[in-house]
């Protein structure tokens, strides 16, 4: 440990520690002081903090965290890497303190250099509430070289054990800078990935909370359920943003509204859709958050559903309008929450007004109501026993997803079912809610029988935590499971007749160009007369390995086709029909045949083959799968 405490040193140590407890992942912030008379005793073997949970929402102040940090790392493995020897490319040693150089690869291809962060490094800037997130002295552009491995991922403080799982490298960069009436504020986004050299895996945009207002404990408590995200092959890209009030972060980045908070989640969304390729990633981004930043992971949902994959929320406030009703019928009490939303409304209970912004626009539930399979599927997990996010804001947006707001049920009658978690199905598109009867805010975060604060677990009893993690687990299973179908789906799944199209020619029908990244597939080219389709101009062989032939047939009421530039494919088979194919580059062999009798085009049949083919090739899951 960083620290011994002798059981005669408590009282001195309780009585002048000053500890600000900030509520992690995205709900309070609450100040205590620790008074020797109350929570000290001499002889005693544990001090314990206070015996009012709500107080504290069950976790940690900043600066405690990282002072018995020690304590609470996990050993985690890390993927090899490599240095070049005379007797060529070799596993390296572990790592020194400094700079790093290795090479990411087996061949030693890939040079990088990394650095261990040291703990006592770490625990000095990552409760730096100025500097933690500024951008301001990391390069703006993604690079490959420059990775580090942080002590934040072995922090085993979850429901869910670390055990077994790898410790991720860790990139960071700017990726946005934005002038405010304090200047630029430049915001950090940083990039986790289980082994650098390692391709064919698929991004997730992970949202911290903190109330929209801090940034500290809140990234401490995303970052310790990183590993879980990477072990079932995400890339995981956890922006930070801008704050509504000015307890952290830099002046410029300070005092933002809420709808700016959202425009820096989408611009990180865009940033990853821009650069996940070059960490190895692909296909729709999916996007997860912890309270604050599960509002803002649900925005984007609601906002920009094409761009996402799926969403993951834990513990959402997802109903702006709900909370606004609650306050106004006296109901919702929590003082935490009511100075919170004072905050992001900018006005106080007395002076509210629904139907002002920010409140519809922040009012999940009603904008997915009227069309809910527009929306990509969503797991959520919440606990029953929070009052700060209370449950509904779960329910109502499952009730939404499956067409009626209130189908899922409420908070007494789930507590009077007795059963210690439900899980819900919410509507047909997959999405799901999983219910924890003693679960409090931040359930997923547990730290237990420790020796200095005792037990401080928001998961609930010994059963509850099992079962919280087995849902936090199982959140990254889901979600990984929905990004390879969805992936596989966009290979085969044929666009609209109004898609845009780049054929051109007399009466065509159903006909869109290819791009073969996304592998979206033309069909329904019929009587079709003097039709030229062009600008295919490869079959991708990055993400179709092996491919060697490509097949159409039946081609038929098509007198003149063109297909131009079709590059890299091995061979193109029975071309029927005075077809003409041109530019058929690295092309084994080309060969026509009779006319035949089918409704399909030559296009559909060629790029109908590679999706399919493209289709049965799945990454590989991480082994930690």
């Amino acid at each position: 440990m960083l620290f011994h405490f002798r059981p005669q040193s408590y009282p001195r140590f309780a009585s002048t520690l000053l500890l600000t407890l900030v509520c992690m992942l995205g709900t309070s912030i609450a100040t205590l002081l620790l008074q020797s008379s109350a929570y000290a005793q001499e002889g005693q073997e544990q001090l314990v903090l206070l015996e009012d949970r709500d107080a504290l929402q069950g976790l940690l102040g900043n600066a405690l965290a990282c002072r018995i940090s020690e304590e609470l790392l996990e050993d985690l493995p890390r993927s090899r890497l490599y240095t070049s020897t005379a007797a060529g490319c070799m596993e390296a040693g572990p790592l020194t303190s400094g700079l790093n150089e290795r090479f990411a690869d087996a061949a030693c291809l890939q040079p990088i250099n990394v650095a261990e962060i040291e703990q006592q490094v770490y625990c000095a800037n990552a409760f730096n509430t100025v500097t933690l997130g500024d951008g301001a002295n990391l390069r703006t552009a993604a690079a490959h070289d420059q990775w580090s491995l942080t002590p934040g991922n072995q922090y085993d403080v979850g429901a869910a054990s670390l055990a077994g799982l790898n410790q991720p490298y860790l990139q960071r960069v700017n990726f946005k800078q934005v002038e405010t009436a304090e200047g630029i504020c430049n915001l950090e986004m940083r990039i986790y990935k289980n082994s650098i050299a390692e391709s064919g895996l698929r991004p997730l945009m992970a949202l911290h909370g903190g109330s929209w207002r801090a940034r500290g404990f809140g990234f401490f408590g995303l970052e310790m359920t990183i590993p879980q995200l990477t072990a079932q092959g995400f890339v995981v890209f956890a922006p930070f943003y801008r704050l509504i009030d000015d307890r952290e972060g830099t002046a410029a980045c300070n005092n933002a509204d809420i709808e700016s908070v959202k425009t820096d989640a989408s611009d990180a969304l865009d940033w990853v859709q821009e650069n996940a390729a070059a960490y190895g990633a692909s296909d729709l981004p999916t996007v997860f958050g912890q309270s604050a930043g599960g509002h803002l992971a649900a925005s984007l949902l609601v906002n920009r559903p094409n761009d996402i994959a799926s969403a993951v929320l834990f513990y959402p406030p997802t109903d702006f309008m709900e909370f606004g009703l609650r306050i106004l019928d006296g109901s919702y009490t929590n003082e935490q929450g009511l100075g919170i939303l004072e905050s992001v409304l900018g006005v106080g209970p007395e002076d509210l007004d629904i139907s002002q912004s920010p409140i519809p626009e922040n009012t999940f539930p009603a904008q997915i109501l009227p069309s809910p399979q527009n929306f990509p599927p969503v797991f959520m997990l919440h606990g029953l026993a929070d009052e700060l996010v209370e449950a509904t804001q779960s329910t109502r947006l499952c009730g939404a997803l499956a067409g009626d707001i209130t189908s899922a049920g409420d908070r007494a009658a789930w507590l009077a079912s007795g059963e210690s978690r439900i899980i819900l199905s919410c509507g047909e598109q997959g999405s799901e809610l999983h219910l924890l009867r003693e679960g409090d805010h931040a359930l997923d975060v547990c730290l237990s029988s420790n020796p200095l604060l005792g037990d401080l677990c928001p998961s609930g009893s010994g059963n509850s935590r099992q079962l919280v993690a087995d849902s936090v687990r199982t959140a990254a299973v889901w979600a990984a499971d929905v990004a390879d179908e969805q992936a596989t789906q966009s290979l085969i799944t044929a666009p609209t007749e109004s898609q845009e199209t780049s054929v051109s020619g007399d009466s065509t029908t159903s006909a869109s160009v290819v791009s073969m990244n996304a592998i979206d597939v033309a069909d329904g080219l019929s009587s079709d007369e003097d039709l030229t389709v062009v600008g295919v101009d490869e079959v991708d062989m990055g993400a179709v390995d092996g491919v060697e032939e490509v097949v159409t047939e039946s081609i038929s009421e098509t007198d003149d086709l063109t297909i131009n530039a079709v590059d890299d494919a091995d061979a193109v088979v029975e071309v029927s029909d005075e077809t003409a194919v041109t530019d058929v580059s690295d092309s084994a062999s080309t060969s026509g045949g009779s006319s035949g009798s089918g409704a399909s085009g030559p296009l559909f049949n060629l790029l109908l083959c590679s999706a399919l083919l493209c289709s049965s090739i799945r990454r590989r899951r991480a082994t930690a799968r």
